[in-house]
């Protein structure tokens, strides 16, 4: 079995992309210029959910929960992983981490180390939400809010800001 690493050179990661940064996705955007390398599910099963008032979807950090999660892969250079963590908010909100998924090319699967981010400081009820394989926008009538369009109180509930947080943190976490 042949395992592909995360950092194909100095300047070219592999990211595994689940949500609004997929292709027709609102944040896809910020990846138009990034190299497609091909769908993915994840190598272990993990909670994906959609939730706040903002119907956004969130990778919760707990293996062997939920369901093998199915994506896409990109290979992005340093500045584009920068955008895409000024957008996750890393490490504030998500995380950016490593892990495996299965990368279908050329109807061979292949074990790949990539980067994605996972909502880290999630609070327990979001488990309690149903777990999905993958992400739609709409479903169930549940459009994602693009943060332009977003008033009033943030998502606080889903996210706990660390009783001993930075002032950076604070920050980022009141623009949820």
């Amino acid at each position: 079995l042949l395992t592909v690493s995360c950092t194909m050179s100095s300047d070219k990661h592999l990211v595994f992309v689940y949500g609004t940064l997929k292709r027709d996705n609102f944040n896809h955007r910020l990846l138009t210029d990034a190299e497609f390398i091909g769908t993915a599910v994840t190598k272990e099963p993990y909670p994906l959910v959609i939730a706040s008032r903002y119907n956004i979807p969130f990778l919760l950090p707990y293996a062997g929960q939920g369901h093998r999660v199915t994506g896409e892969v990109y290979s992005v250079n340093s500045e584009q992983l920068k955008n895409l963590d000024h957008l996750e908010m890393h490490p504030h909100v998500y995380e950016r981490r490593e892990m495996i998924v299965n990368l279908t090319q050329s109807s061979a699967a292949v074990d790949t180390s990539c980067l994605s981010y996972f909502l880290v400081r999630s609070l327990p009820k979001l488990l309690e939400l149903p777990h999905l394989d993958c992400f739609v926008d709409g479903v169930n009538g549940r459009w994602y809010v693009n943060p332009q369009l977003r008033t009033g109180e943030p998502f606080r509930f889903e996210v706990q800001l660390p009783p001993e947080g930075t002032q950076e943190e604070v920050e980022a976490w009141k623009k949820l």
